[in-house]
């Protein structure tokens, strides 16, 4: 299994795990997306958005993935106004060794 194939959770009955592996392929493909653009630069979850046009809770959840399951990215120490107006964390590429 490699980095984008982890598995996807599910409650282990069968329309759980047929809805888990339909999605499997299409989010290791979003976690890579959010890392090819955090490799040109820092981002927030809502400059993410933005950029990749799709919804909160998508760019959210694969930025979860990439900091708390592969420690991929990491928070900058720097905050910046999202469209609300509200302050975010500031993702980067992490410094330290996975």
């Amino acid at each position: 299994m490699g980095l984008w194939d982890a598995p996807i959770p599910h409650n282990k009955t069968d329309t759980s795990i047929a809805a888990a592996e339909s999605q499997e392929e299409e989010i290791g493909t979003k976690r890579a997306r959010v890392l090819e653009k955090l490799r040109i630069g820092n981002y927030t979850c809502d400059e993410l958005e933005v950029m990749l046009k799709w919804p909160h809770q998508t760019v959210s959840a694969r930025l979860n993935d990439l900091h708390d399951k592969y420690h991929l990215i990491e928070d900058s120490g720097s905050k910046r106004a999202t469209r609300s107006g509200r302050l975010a964390i500031v993702w980067r590429l992490s410094r330290r060794p996975a």
